[in-house]
């Protein structure tokens, strides 16, 4: 997790961040990118009731 936080600088930027972004990281494979996606998407957005597809909207690059 640390590894990730360096590279995005925080929870919401490792949720919306594309699958490809976290292979780039070293150490980081597929399983471990959908594991962290499934966890992060499904508790952090559950928990707040807002979709995925508004906070990607507001995505500031």
């Amino acid at each position: 997790m640390e590894r990730l936080l360096n590279k995005f600088g925080n929870i919401k930027n490792i949720v919306i961040a594309d699958k490809k972004e976290f292979r780039k990281i070293n150490g980081i494979g597929k399983k471990t990118v959908k594991k962290v996606k499934n966890v992060l998407e499904h508790n952090l957005f559950e928990e707040e009731t807002v979709s995925l597809d508004v906070v990607k909207n507001t995505k500031h690059h």
